[in-house]
């Protein structure tokens, strides 16, 4: 069997049959550059670690355990996830969005202009009135 795409869902397919199977033996990965190089059609840069979607929360939840096997096969490194708000209607639906995922044990926190600015110099947070950070994202 030979799956196209070594990203987040090719490698989760690949594990998910093998595991059926009960042996990866003739199971093919093919992938246009290197396992984890990113998503041919999203930005394949960003690991989320919540989604809306069940299914989707299982297929990344699965397949940072693969990466975190051997990150430096991967190049996968968690350096963190910012979310600026820079309205405070913005800033209230993060706030939703975060009380509605600590109920799932995901690790984020509020943090001030200054902190995001420390965390992404590169970013520009001039205008942020509060962000979120999720340390173990990115």
């Amino acid at each position: 069997m030979v799956i196209v795409g070594a990203g987040v869902h090719g490698l989760s397919t690949a594990v998910h049959l093998a595991e059926l199977r009960g042996s990866g033996d003739g199971i093919v990965v093919l992938d246009k550059q290197r396992v984890g190089a990113g998503a041919s059609g999203i930005s394949g840069g960003i690991v989320r670690n919540f989604y809306l979607s069940a299914a989707m929360n299982e297929i990344v939840h699965r397949s940072v355990e693969v990466f975190e096997l051997d990150p430096g096969l991967f190049g996968f490194r968690q350096v963190g996830y910012i979310q600026p708000a820079d309205t405070p209607e913005r800033l209230e639906e993060l706030r939703r969005g975060a009380a509605f995922m600590c109920r799932f044990g995901i690790e984020m926190h509020e943090i001030s202009p200054t902190e995001a600015a420390e965390r992404f110099p590169v970013g520009d947070f001039s205008e942020t009135i509060a962000a979120f950070w999720y340390p173990l994202e990115g």
